[in-house]
C-alpha cells in the first residue's frame, strides 16, 4: 500500500471504531420497553355497609348498597356463570357505572340522581348494540 492509501484506510478504521459503538448503542437504547399487562378495571372497593335491596339469579346477584347517610350508593355486582355478551356495560339510568366481564365481584359508587335511592340499571352489549338486560329495584 501507498502512504496516502494507508492514511484514508487508518481513517476509515478509526472511523468505523467510533461509529459501530455508537450505531449499537443507539440501537439499544430505540428498543421499546415491553409492554404489561394493565387493568382497565379500578380494584374493588369495600362493599358500603347498607344493603337496600338483592337480588339473586342463577347467573348473577346484585346488590344495592348504600352509606349511611345514603348520600352515596353503591352497585354490587357478582358474576356467577360468565354473560352471554363479553362486552357488557352497566348504566344508573343515563350514567355509564363500569364494565362487567368474567366471572368476579364488581362495585360501582355513584351518587344518586334524585331523591329516588332505587334507579334502574341497564346492562348494555356495546358490540352487538342493544339492551341485555334491564333491573328495577
Amino acid at each position: 500500500m501507498i502512504k496516502p492509501l494507508r492514511k484514508r484506510h487508518l481513517q476509515l478504521w478509526l472511523g468505523l471504531a467510533v461509529v459501530l459503538p455508537a450505531s449499537i448503542l443507539a440501537g439499544w437504547l430505540a428498543v421499546p420497553t415491553p409492554a404489561t399487562d394493565t387493568l382497565l378495571q379500578p380494584a374493588t372497593s369495600a362493599p358500603l355497609p347498607l344493603i337496600l335491596a338483592s337480588r339473586d339469579s342463577p347467573a348473577q346477584t346484585i346488590t344495592l348498597r348504600a352509606s349511611t347517610d345514603t348520600a352515596t350508593l353503591q352497585l354490587e355486582w357478582v358474576t356467577k356463570s360468565e354473560l352471554a355478551a363479553p362486552s357488557a356495560l352497566i348504566y344508573a339510568g343515563e350514567r355509564l357505572l363500569g364494565r362487567i366481564g368474567p366471572q368476579g365481584v364488581y362495585r360501582f359508587s355513584f351518587t344518586p340522581g334524585c331523591k329516588d335511592i332505587h334507579p334502574s340499571f341497564t346492562i348494555y352489549d356495546i358490540i352487538h348494540h342493544k339492551n341485555i338486560e334491564k333491573i328495577n329495584f
